[in-house]
């Protein structure tokens, strides 16, 4: 519901209602109420009767509300369209001509708020001890609508993030994941990446990562011999 005037009638009185052009512009309203005021000037008037068309429908007959001050709340569905036309009546009920009609009034859904939806929630990586493994990457999608900022980050030093933050419409950002991971000796390690969208730490999802560092292989045999020559000697016979 919105609390403003969307659409000034703009009636003139003189003792009871006078006419005036009708508008045609469209204004669009987020929900699926408007409030609605009119001026007018001094006159003889004791209520004002509401007429609403409907989605192209004829005026009914009857007003829709009977209200005493010069401002009414019309409701509808979502992608109704509204046209609003009032008539004053004094004292005796006695009905002034019709005003102009309203702007049309079409009520819309409320856009969806961003939504933050990653590709993957784990990565499994394996490396040789003293070696760093090859790069991998997951992407991050607005599911939802407007823009949607986000932060990446990690609570291990040998991940490492490129991108670390972004904004994303309808489109996808991919982001890199890297791994500095030739100091550390052999076993299995754990790790987080966190991607939070922005102003909602709540909303925060995660992957995990699995990481497996294996021992170096040992050096392949290689021959030697102690020496690369012999000299001998030996009496005759």
């Amino acid at each position: 519901m919105t609390g403003r005037n969307l659409a000034k009638l703009g009636l003139a009185l003189t003792g009871l209602l006078l006419s005036l052009p009708a508008q045609a512009a469209v204004v669009d309203v987020t929900g699926t109420s408007a409030k609605l005021g009119w001026t007018v000037a001094t006159g003889a008037v004791a209520s004002y009767g509401v007429f609403v068309s409907r989605n192209g429908a004829a005026f009914p007959a009857s007003p829709d509300q009977t209200v005493t001050t010069p401002e009414v709340i019309v409701t509808g569905a979502v992608n109704d369209a509204l046209i609003v036309k009032v008539a004053a009546y004094d004292a005796s009920g006695t009905k002034g001509p019709d005003s102009a009609a309203s702007d049309s009034i079409h009520f819309i859904a409320a856009p969806a708020p961003p939504a933050l939806t990653l590709s993957t929630i784990s990565l499994t990586v394996s490396a040789v001890q003293g070696q760093n493994p090859l790069s991998q990457s997951f992407t991050v999608r607005n599911s939802g609508g407007g823009t949607l900022s986000y932060l990446a980050a990690f609570n291990n030093s040998w991940i490492v993030l490129s991108p670390s933050s972004g904004t994303v419409t309808t489109a996808t950002d991919t982001i890199g994941v890297s791994f500095a991971t030739s100091n550390l000796p052999a076993g299995s390690y754990k790790g987080t990446i966190t991607v939070t969208p922005s102003g909602t730490p709540s909303m925060a999802q995660y992957i995990s990562v699995d990481l497996t560092v294996t021992p170096a292989p040992p050096p392949p045999a290689a021959l030697s011999v102690s020496t690369t020559s012999l000299t001998a000697s030996v009496e005759r016979g």
